[in-house]
């Protein structure tokens, strides 16, 4: 399935056969609405563009696995080729979910931020061309660094 959301806050729900998820500009949250697992290691990262919420909440046990920094910048991706500009600047991403719920973050380049700047929210952050972007991870949310 190929998804281009278009402008305006989107809410996206993923499943395994999605080839293409682009949410276009405004907020746009990827729903996992139902129990497994993504693991980063076998999926295609560069088929998302511009999310800024990844959703887990309820559904049973949610899995993200080898979550890497390259990874974040793939989903949150809103530079179009051919602009000028850098739209990716210090731009971040949320992740949502239960204690039912986990995610595992791989490349060592994660440093935790504390305290983090939202309430609820255990935060890490890495930095690149781009500015410094950081990943809010919902508390309950099982973190394996």
């Amino acid at each position: 399935d190929i998804i281009n959301a278009g402008a305006g806050d989107d809410s996206i729900v993923y499943d395994s056969a999605d080839t293409t998820i682009n949410g276009g500009a405004g907020e746009d949250t990827l729903l996992i609405s139902t129990a497994g697992t993504i693991d980063f290691s076998t999926i295609n990262a560069a088929a998302f563009d511009q999310l800024e919420v990844i959703d887990m909440t309820g559904n049973g046990v949610q899995k993200i696995t080898n979550f890497k920094t390259s990874d974040l910048l793939n989903v949150i991706n809103d530079y179009t080729s051919g602009t000028n500009g850098n739209l990716m600047q210090d731009k971040g991403l949320t992740i949502n979910g239960d204690t039912n719920d986990s995610i595992s973050l791989a490349g060592g380049n994660w440093a935790a931020i504390t305290p983090s700047p939202q309430a609820g929210y255990s935060a890490y952050q890495f930095s690149d061309a781009n500015g410094t972007h950081q990943l809010l991870i919902q508390n309950g949310i099982d973190i394996i660094l």
